[in-house]
């Protein structure tokens, strides 16, 4: 019997358990590896707070690539109130995958090792899997599903030095379990995607009533979903897209978002409609285009692309107005600490000029999001492929670079034997690579690999 090691237990690696074990009819062994205790959440939905929706529709959140409706027909037969339109929360979609995994587990198909891998060197017949914990065992093939990486630390100093401080909270979903925070508490959050949106959620559900200021590069958040199963009016292909550099292909979709508003639709049916053909449009640019698009478009694209369920939309829109909630836009170059309070240093951008200034804040959260450059992210079982060259970190650090398959790239351009990777860890050959359509997808094609191999 062939063992498989997945690394890596969120939603990724328990995708890519569920297809391998489709295809391989009982073949196989599978070991997913992760220290945390419930697998198949992550980061992204582990929340068990009410307040965290999903930022998709229930209709496109099976985990299964064959089985488009499961997890509606999932909601449906556990009587829970939510339909194929309905923006589920998180913990809800949670509890789906902890269910997955448990059947799976009852079915021996897989095992759950409570450990870390720290090192998968090559062996005539795969990969010796080394663990944390001392125990070694060798694997035919192992795939890499480390979903996100963590965010990129915020610069804190004291007195000119380096220092850390409880006010300053670096990952958000790590730090703010365990904080007591005041309703008057004067916060900053840095970052203007998803993560803030959530965090100012969270804020709201315990009480705090103090503003909040949102400090962002761009000054730009995520815009809400639509209505839905609305069809696009004005006739679209979005093929067309494919070949432009990354500015045409933005004035293209402009006047296309455009054409549709003016014939009474909708501009999110546009951007929908690209979602197929995205891939091959980040393939087909060079690295420099690519640093275009990441440098001057991509937060335009994101705001637009990954979109707030109505709800929120509506509480941000409403917290917005009221003066809840205020957007600088600005560039945080470091946080001072201070016996009361803490200094945050910026460059503030406006439409008539940039200039240095102080804000002071009581507590600071780091919301920038997670660090795509995996060569940063301390772990040594990236560092050791890194220093062995069995992988590379493309050359704009968004992830490491592979095949058609998944597999990685070594220094010399070699493909790697019997190692496999999927989502997040892939956007340098495929961009679009987070969510729960592409990941499974993903899965579905890795297994048909695995297996042939």
């Amino acid at each position: 019997m062939r063992t498989i090691a997945i690394i890596g237990g969120g939603f990724s690696g328990l995708a890519a358990a569920l297809h391998v074990s489709r295809r391989a009819n009982g073949i196989c062994r599978m070991v997913l590896i992760d220290d945390a205790e419930r697998v198949g959440l992550g980061v992204a939905y582990r929340t068990t707070r009410p307040e965290h929706l999903l930022n998709v529709r229930a209709a496109r959140m099976s985990a299964l690539h064959h089985e488009p409706d499961h997890f509606v027909q999932w909601l449906r037969a556990r009587k829970y109130p939510f339909g194929g339109d309905d923006f589920v929360p998180r913990a809800v979609f949670g509890a789906y995958l902890t269910e997955l995994y448990e059947e799976l587990r009852a079915a021996g198909h897989v095992d759950h090792v409570r450990s870390r891998c720290i090192a998968l060197p090559q062996r005539e017949r795969g990969r010796a899997i080394t663990l944390a914990n001392g125990e070694v065992f060798v694997a035919d093939a192992a795939v890499l599903a480390l979903g996100n990486g963590p965010p990129t630390e915020i610069l804190v100093t004291k007195n000119g030095g380096p220092a850390t401080d409880g006010r300053v909270v670096q990952d958000p979903w790590r730090g703010m379990g365990r904080m007591h925070i005041s309703p008057d508490a004067r916060i900053a959050l840095i970052g203007a995607g998803l993560t803030a949106v959530d965090m100012v959620l969270t804020l709201d559900a315990i009480g705090h009533r103090a503003p909040i200021t949102i400090l962002s590069r761009r000054g730009m958040i995520a815009c809400g979903h639509g209505a839905p199963g609305r069809a696009a009016v004005v006739p679209l292909d979005p093929s067309r897209v494919i070949g432009l550099s990354p500015r045409m292909a933005t004035r293209w979709i402009r006047r296309a978002c455009q054409a549709e508003v003016e014939a009474g639709g909708d501009w999110r049916t546009v951007i929908d409609s690209l979602r197929p053909v995205t891939q091959s449009v980040w393939a087909a640019w060079t690295i420099a285009e690519r640093g275009v698009f990441l440098c001057h478009l991509r937060t335009l694209w994101d705001v637009h692309r990954h979109r707030m369920a109505p709800s929120i939309a509506e509480r941000i829109g409403h917290h917005l107005k009221v003066g809840r909630l205020r957007v600088l836009r600005a560039r945080v170059h470091s946080i001072e600490l201070l016996e009361r309070g803490l200094c945050v240093r910026t460059t503030r951008h406006d439409p008539e000029s940039c200039e240095d200034s102080s804000l002071s804040f009581d507590l600071v959260i780091n919301c920038t999001g997670p660090g795509t450059n995996p060569g940063r992210w301390g772990d040594p079982l990236i560092n050791g492929l890194l220093d062995r060259a069995e992988a590379r970190v493309d050359a704009l650090g968004l992830g490491l670079e592979t095949d058609q398959h998944g597999r990685l790239h070594g220094e010399d351009h070699s493909v790697s034997r019997g190692l496999f990777s999927l989502g997040p860890l892939r956007r340098p050959s495929l961009w679009e690579t987070i969510a729960v359509p592409e990941i499974r997808e993903q899965a579905s094609f890795l297994a048909d690999a695995i297996l042939k191999a």
